[in-house]
């Protein structure tokens, strides 16, 4: 056997034991492309399972078919997989309509239909061993990605996090039961090749990854080479050296962040999230950027959005000092993100339009966007026993034609005479004095009967509508807000 192939593979077994990437029990599975970084990954991860028993392994593969040869690359895969005897899970779709909705262009789509389909294939694979303590999944990239990720986000602006580059094992973003391995860190681009050629391992060359229309490429083709000219090889070894550097401070802020981040969060609801403003603005500028950040990526997800937020760091610094001074308007933190100060709390949130109506038959319930859920109950009057208990409102089903309500939100000009109040009031004040924020006042739910405002659940019903000593039936709305799921920051 070539020397080279066996020196690769002792350093590859000695990384994994070193950092525990694959141990005893996992559930593997090497995410292959067909290059040769993902090939050499997958025969030097095959060569590890059979010297370490208990290791389950699958490839998977995905083809976007955007390129002519892109199924002959997925033939490519499956005939190696053969060769290797490795069970190969794969998929095909045409990626072309998600990359045109796509916002951020071909590759960042591309890379979150392939997570999309890993995660699947991940947790399907968990399924059908119960026992597997952990799956994760195997990717190839090796030091040539790491140098690449590091320059570009430099170029970008990113800070220490940023700077990090890609760690040898972390969750899968929006699947933290699921790792992400990079056992090829530590090996060139070249040394992969070699290793393919030694092992008499076909590997594919994709195109794209030489078209200098990505900033990627060029810094692949361009910077990365004239940086070594100019400063020899010892400039690789001193950019990652600090990219190191990095993730030890990065690790050290995350634990603050993580402390800072508990303490601060107030409350949450889908698409938003409010934070303690004394706390929020008691730590230094790193941690408050941290909390933003952090708290968009809660808020994303509340909103079942894929990928991340794309916040801008101009954004957040500007609204991070319009907030500090107490400004009380709403401030710009990027796409579809936007905080406010109010009362004592910093609320962030997602900025939409709420514009919607439902018919409601009354027994039936209906699930509110962004509020939760609300549901409609007839009960003989003696049972509407007042005052209604928390969250509950009872209103007269009597006098309601039909037995049939609109539910929408809310609309400028919406008045009602609230039980207990001799004039009418506007819905937006009566919301303000129950301290709902003022972001989330046009999202809430009005009840509508024969054209008039029955309610506004769950604090306020009409003085129209109210339960008498003449009531039969009587009807009640029980809002049930939407519960958030409130995971810590992870690095």
């Amino acid at each position: 056997m070539n020397d080279i192939s066996e020196h690769i593979f002792d350093q590859f077994s000695r990384l994994c034991l070193k950092h525990n990437l694959i141990c005893a029990g996992d559930c593997i599975i090497v995410a292959v492309s067909g290059g040769a970084d993902s090939t050499a990954a997958l025969d030097l991860t095959r060569r590890f399972c059979l010297e370490h028993s208990g290791i389950r392994l699958r490839a998977a593969h995905y083809n976007h078919k955007l390129r002519p040869e892109a199924d002959a690359e997925a033939d490519y895969v499956a005939d190696l997989c053969r060769k290797l005897g490795v069970e190969l899970v794969c998929k095909e779709r045409s990626a072309k309509d998600d990359i045109a909705r796509s916002r951020d262009g071909l590759h960042a789509a591309g890379r979150r239909m392939r997570y999309r389909f890993l995660i699947a294939a991940a947790r399907e694979f968990k399924t059908s061993v119960p026992e597997c303590p952990v799956v994760k999944i195997v990717l190839g990239h090796q030091q040539d990605d790491q140098l690449e990720t590091v320059l570009m986000r430099l170029l970008q602006g990113c800070g220490v996090g940023g700077l990090s580059g890609m760690l040898p094992v972390a969750p899968c973003p929006g699947a933290a039961d699921i790792m992400l391995v990079r056992p090829a860190l530590d090996f060139r681009r070249s040394e992969l090749v070699e290793y393919c050629r030694a092992r008499g391992l076909k590997f594919v060359e994709d195109a794209s990854n030489l078209d200098e229309r990505y900033p990627r490429t060029r810094i692949r083709q361009k910077l990365l080479p004239q940086i070594e000219r100019l400063f020899g090889a010892a400039a690789r070894v001193g950019i990652l050296r600090s990219a190191e550097l990095f993730r030890q401070t990065a690790s050290e802020i995350e634990r603050q962040m993580q402390n800072s981040w508990l303490k601060t969060l107030k409350s949450s609801w889908p698409g938003t999230i409010s934070l303690d403003f004394a706390r929020y603005n008691s730590y230094n500028s790193i941690i408050r950027l941290g909390i933003l950040q952090t708290a968009a990526r809660q808020v994303w997800r509340s909103a079942e959005y894929e990928g991340s937020p794309r916040l801008s760091y101009v954004h957040c610094r500007t609204a991070d000092e319009a907030i500090r001074r107490g400004f009380k308007g709403i401030c710009q933190l990027g796409e579809r993100l936007a905080i406010q100060l109010w009362r004592d709390a910093v609320y962030l949130f997602i900025e939409y339009n709420p514009a919607w109506e439902f018919s409601l038959a009354a027994g039936c319930a209906v699930e509110i966007p962004f509020v939760g859920r609300l549901e409609t109950i007839i009960l003989p009057s003696e049972q509407c026993i007042l005052p209604p208990p928390l969250g509950m409102l009872f209103i007269n089903a009597d006098i309601v034609n039909a037995g049939r309500f609109i539910v929408r939100s809310a609309r400028p000009g919406d008045r009602l005479k609230p039980l207990g109040l001799p004039h009418y009031c506007s819905a937006f004040d009566l919301w303000r004095d129950m301290a709902v924020p003022p972001h989330r006042r046009k999202s809430m739910p009005v009840v509508e009967a024969d054209g008039e405002i029955a309610a506004l659940p769950p604090f306020r019903i009409s003085n129209d509508f109210r339960i008498t000593t003449a009531t039969r039936r009587g009807l009640a709305l029980r809002l049930i807000p939407a519960v958030v799921d409130i995971v810590m920051p992870s690095s």
